[in-house]
């Protein structure tokens, strides 16, 4: 876990041993599962998919559940800045648990890879967004559970 917490930032020793101390607390918890097993699906996808930066297109979407996940994610992202600033890494935990249910219907309902490539890349950079909102308290990939 300590290296999961290092990758975000290069911590100060302190700060990268209070947050592990967090996310050790709760890694027995099925919420914890969730936020290892969400992250390593969007990690993947972009694995396979590398994608170049760009702007997120909302006239793209074509289900609702990308639109939730636009609109979730950018606000979870805030909310995982402010409470890793203020060092409450259980808020920020909740913060991120709050997207599952949108991650869970984007996945159920939508295909990342269509054969539409602007379509495609716009719903890879979603999932990018997701991953950056993670990526702010720990990298959730490198955590084996």
């Amino acid at each position: 876990m300590v290296i999961a917490v290092q990758e975000t930032n290069g911590l100060a020793t302190a700060k990268t041993e209070d947050r592990v101390k967090a996310l050790i607390a709760q890694s027995e918890t099925d919420e914890f599962a969730t936020l290892v097993s969400t992250n390593k699906r969007v990690a993947n996808l972009l694995k396979d998919s590398p994608i170049t930066p760009g702007a997120i297109d909302t006239k793209l979407f074509e289900h609702p559940s990308e639109a939730s996940v636009y609109d979730l994610a950018t606000r979870v992202s805030d909310s995982v800045d402010l409470a890793v600033s203020r060092e409450t890494y259980g808020e920020a935990m909740e913060s991120l648990l709050s997207m599952k249910p949108a991650t869970d219907a984007f996945f159920d309902n939508v295909m990342i890879h269509c054969d539409q490539e602007a379509v495609r890349i716009n719903r890879l950079r979603l999932c990018q967004l997701v991953k950056n909102a993670y990526s702010k308290l720990a990298d959730f990939s490198l955590i084996q559970q």
